[in-house]
């Protein structure tokens, strides 16, 4: 007798144990379901207010809307003297700048057929004047006809000027020639030989 009434007091206990640890998982589920959505609430009104503050951003940049005749043909003007600004700047430049006529315009690349460096070399894809070649902007030079660091500018006779830099000299770039960098081996291979026009300004001191 004594032995069954152990026995249903250790199954008692048991139940009530199981039940004491439920409701506490459940209490720490609800709590922590609790927190997150309080986190997800002040997340999402943090995003709130850094989207308020972004458009508000957006709309400070953008142009106040003409609101008279005057102001609307104040506006246009102001647009149509951007361009005009650009093009004499160039022509500023130009101005002062070297001209050198008939120009033959080479291309290479970074690679070892073209500069006899593979990519273990250290100083591959290094200039002589120690920048990186870029392609469409590093042209090799002849140094002494073109300082290295100078801006050029080629004008291949289709109505653009196009801005390349002399970074590198090269041992067939001589006298009117200049050897521009492009991406790679068969870009250089297809784009042959240009005649060009150059202009050429130094490095300010």
């Amino acid at each position: 007798m004594n032995k069954t009434r152990m026995q249903r007091r250790k199954v008692r206990k048991a139940w009530a144990r199981a039940v004491i640890i439920g409701l506490a998982a459940v209490v720490m589920l609800v709590a922590a379901t609790t927190i997150v959505c309080a986190r997800v609430e002040v997340l999402t009104n943090m995003e709130d207010e850094i989207s308020e503050e972004y458009r508000w951003y957006l709309d400070s940049q953008k142009p106040p809307v003409p609101q008279t005749w005057d102001e609307l043909a104040a506006a246009m003007e102001e647009e149509a003297e951007i361009p005009f600004e650009a093009e004499l700047n160039e022509a500023a430049l130009l101005e002062r700048a070297t001209k050198i006529k008939n120009v033959t315009v080479s291309h290479y690349c970074i690679c070892k057929r073209c500069c006899g460096k593979d990519e273990s070399h250290p100083a591959y894809g290094i200039t002589a004047s120690g920048r990186r070649a870029m392609p469409g902007t590093s042209v090799a030079v002849d140094p002494n006809v073109i300082p290295l660091g100078s801006d050029v500018l080629v004008d291949y006779g289709d109505g653009i000027i196009h801005y390349y830099r002399a970074d590198d000299t090269g041992s067939i770039v001589k006298g009117d020639n200049i050897d521009l960098c492009v991406e790679d081996h068969e870009t250089a291979l297809a784009l042959g030989l240009r005649n060009a026009t150059v202009y050429w300004v130094g490095e300010e001191k």
